[in-house]
């Protein structure tokens, strides 16, 4: 009898379990969404406000803690993002270097120059943190390393894009960028901290390196901008990269969807300057109604563009 009503607990124990497993996880899936979505309201609507992008970005540095692989990279850089943004408002916040230094090393698969000058910076306005010396000293001796190597000298050279046959930007880089994460993509990323000019200006076409804002994954764009792409570079035609994107997606009829939306938000985030005509006086706006896409309207106009 006793063993009857053990196999019959069994029975309903295990099936229960797993619903109640499956339950909770569909909660705190739709308590991280529910969280960021929050987050990104109170963002949008009082962009000077640095401890809403403190939070986000502490949220989303969460998010990544939990599963750190290179598939999961999207969310360290949005947290490297909202750091900087925050860093902005409130510049002297050593706590919040350390966290940014932390995020771009695991943004550009290696240590670099950009998280030991974070490091630098927390020093100078925390000088009794011991902590972080040690770890700018460990970080300074493995990039001094680093840097040596072959693949960083080649990386400087190759990969600096000077000289490419087809004149063109990206060519090495954003081909190893706009793809899935592979050994070529980790290359791209490290050439980055190694040294590649993000900034090269194309002599023939005049068009610069960082020409748009289209790439086929958030973490490399961040990783672009984190390392210094001129966000109001101009090409020829007098586009910035913000302009070039829009004019792209009305040139060609794309649809304008969430992860266009998001790229919008980091190129505002970032600095993106709204008001800036091209040589036909055309702006941001004149091409983003082209598209009539309401989100897109909306968000530039709270963003202040005219």
């Amino acid at each position: 009898m006793n063993r009857l009503m053990n196999s019959l607990i069994e029975l309903i124990y295990v099936p229960v379990a797993i619903i109640l497993f499956l339950c909770l996880a569909s909660i705190n899936i739709w308590g991280q969404a529910n969280s960021i979505e929050s987050l990104t309201e109170a963002v949008g609507k009082n962009s000077s406000n640095a401890e809403s992008y403190l939070k986000r970005g502490d949220f989303y540095a969460d998010l990544w803690s939990a599963n750190e692989t290179n598939e999961n990279l999207a969310a360290i850089a949005r947290a490297a993002a909202d750091y900087s943004t925050y860093l902005k408002l409130k510049p002297r916040d050593a706590q919040v270097y350390r966290r940014r230094a932390a995020a771009r090393n695991a943004l550009f698969l290696s240590v670099n120059p950009f998280a030991i000058a974070d490091l630098q910076q927390s020093i100078r306005f925390n000088p009794k943190d011991l902590e972080a010396r040690d770890e700018l000293r460990v970080q300074q001796a493995e990039y001094r390393k680093a840097y040596r190597t072959k693949e960083c000298v080649e990386a400087r050279k190759t990969i600096g894009f000077q000289g490419h046959p087809s004149d063109e930007p990206l060519t090495y880089l954003a081909e190893y960028l706009d793809a899935e994460m592979t050994e070529t993509t980790a290359k791209a990323l490290k050439a980055i901290a190694c040294g590649a000019n993000v900034n090269y200006v194309y002599q023939r076409s005049r068009r610069p390196e960082f020409a748009n804002f289209d790439y086929y994954r958030i973490e490399h764009l961040i990783a672009m901008l984190e390392a210094g792409a001129d966000v109001n570079g101009r090409d020829k035609s007098g586009n910035t990269p913000l302009m070039q994107t829009l004019e792209s997606i009305v040139r060609l009829q794309s649809k304008i969807d969430g992860v266009m939306i998001e790229r919008v938000r980091i190129a505002v985030q970032y600095g993106a300057n709204l008001r800036a005509v091209n040589l036909k006086e055309q702006n941001v706006v004149f091409f983003a109604r082209k598209t009539k896409n309401s989100e897109l309207m909306n968000l530039l106009k709270i963003a202040g563009a005219k």
